[in-house]
């Protein structure tokens, strides 16, 4: 359900490697500027010591699970607000489905699968250099922190939207 707090649970799952673009996910959030923003790191991986110093060097307010297993990032994904997918290569990205399943709003990079599946119920920047890609996440991730209505509206699009997907809707 939809929590009405001030705080905005951003999460970012997936492996700690530099293709998921993580560091990007720390570094949006540092650039958002936004006191309200509690950012989770579900995964693990090899830069994860590296994504921890980065965290700490930025001042983000974040937590890092490491790995999960799938009924605990479900859960963890029930309990967030906005999906951070900064991966800079992706052909699917299912994770984006299973959050707005759970009316997550996905923010995420043009490339690859993530937008297509996101669609109108999250938000997408398109690639670039980092600097222009941190600048760009973090002004959505500001604009959903301080917009409590269009974070409602975005919810209950990701669940119609994740819908869609479902074998009984496609094959009813």
């Amino acid at each position: 359900p939809l929590r009405h707090d001030a705080r905005v649970r951003v999460i970012t799952p997936g492996r700690l490697i530099h293709l998921k673009g993580v560091s990007l996910a720390v570094r949006a959030v540092a650039a958002a500027h936004t006191p309200d923003l509690h950012l989770t790191v579900a995964g693990d991986g090899p830069e994860r010591e590296r994504l921890q110093r980065l965290a700490s060097e930025l001042q983000v307010d974040v937590t890092f699970t490491g790995w999960l297993p799938q009924a605990e990032l479900f859960a963890l994904l029930a309990a967030s607000d906005v999906l951070l997918f900064p991966s800079l290569h992706d052909e699917c990205g299912f994770v984006v489905l299973e959050a707005m399943a759970h009316g997550v709003v996905p923010v995420v990079v043009a490339n690859g699968g993530p937008p297509l599946l996101a669609g109108d119920a999250g938000l997408t920047v398109r690639p670039g250099g980092r600097t222009a890609l941190v600048a760009a996440l973090a002004g959505h991730l500001r604009m959903l922190a301080t917009q409590p209505e269009l974070r409602a509206v975005l919810h209950r699009r990701a669940r119609q939207v994740a819908q869609t997907f479902e074998w009984r809707t496609r094959h009813g």
